[in-house]
């Protein structure tokens, strides 16, 4: 089952990296020198099919190799973004500990709680079925309000006032899986999932900031970078519990799985480090801090002149051409 999680995990991956995001038309020079290269191959294009009869080969080789190029581009593209801007660099990191600590317990959690409840292999069907629906049902219906709440606190106090307090109780509550190993309880396993679900919440601010720190006309692709965090949070998750499993199964501890909580309790502790002081030029308009909000505003103003001075330089320029 973890491999076929792996494989799905590489899919969504991929997929997510062919998207094609539309740039909007910002520069008629990038835009007419683009049209002009199009239009130079079409008419290659064009050129090999009327001259040989195996163009259409080669017409197909060029469309692969064009794909499998722009399908590279899309996912270096926002990987590009988030490593060379310090502030969206930081969020990457801890968003990248937070999905992967969450993928971890998510990937052990049915296993773990069955075999906490002596039901691997003894276990009946209505037991087997109770665990089930205990790992699923209470975490999705508690879910809605618990995001309901927390994107209130980030209006009210601010995204990344909100994200610093949420870790530390993020942490304690995937901790708390570890006890399940001892209280053996079906109600506790509710308990569990309730913790873990609510211990994602740090993402809802997390996203308000990737999206407020997103530089003019590339919020798409900053979103985009964390999707990629997440999915290989997720492919990196799954492996690793496959080959750690391996070797947990094979010691003589009874239910060796609690021992991924509070390491995975510990990662979500480490990613509070990234989002710790603050960077040059702030956190910016998004963080609710007057002082970032403020800073903010006089880089967008100062870069607002910078682009005017560059219009008006490209419009004399023209003017002599």
């Amino acid at each position: 089952f973890l491999v076929v999680q792996v494989v799905l995990s590489s899919l969504c991956l991929l997929l997510l990296c062919s998207v094609r995001w539309k740039r909007k038309e910002i520069n008629p020079e990038e835009d007419s020198e683009s049209d002009s290269e199009d239009v130079s191959t079409a008419a290659r294009l064009c050129e090999a099919t009327e001259s040989t009869l195996e163009a259409p080969k080669k017409t197909c080789k060029a469309w692969v190799g064009d794909r499998i190029r722009r399908t590279v581009r899309q996912f270096i593209l926002p990987v590009r973004l988030a490593c060379g801007n310090r502030r969206l660099r930081r969020l990457w990191c801890a968003g990248f500990m937070l999905m992967f600590a969450g993928q971890l317990v998510m990937d052990i959690g049915g296993q773990y709680f069955n075999q906490s409840m002596d039901l691997i292999p003894y276990g009946t069907k209505d037991e087997l079925t109770t665990v089930a629906v205990l790992t699923m049902i209470p975490g999705q219906l508690l879910a809605i309000p618990g995001n309901l709440v927390t994107g209130y606190l980030s209006k009210r106090g601010g995204p990344l006032y909100l994200l610093r307090r949420l870790v530390p109780i993020a942490s304690l509550l995937v901790t708390m899986g570890a006890f399940m190993a001892q209280v053996q309880q079906f109600w506790f396993i509710a308990v569990t999932v309730i913790c873990l679900n609510y211990a994602g919440l740090p993402n809802v601010p997390l996203m308000r900031l990737v999206s407020g720190l997103a530089p003019p006309g590339r919020v798409g692709e900053s979103l985009s970078a964390i999707g990629i965090a997440a999915q290989l949070a997720s492919l990196i998750g799954n492996a690793a519990v496959v080959v750690i499993n391996h070797h947990l199964m094979g010691t003589e501890m009874a239910n060796p799985l609690w021992i991924y909580y509070p390491i995975c309790g510990t990662m979500t502790l480490m990613a509070i480090l990234p989002i710790r002081g603050t960077p040059y030029g702030g956190w910016g308009a998004a963080s609710g801090i007057r002082q970032d909000q403020w800073v903010a505003v006089v880089f967008a103003h100062v870069a607002q002149q910078r682009w005017r001075k560059e219009v008006a330089r490209r419009k004399a320029l023209r003017a002599r051409s």
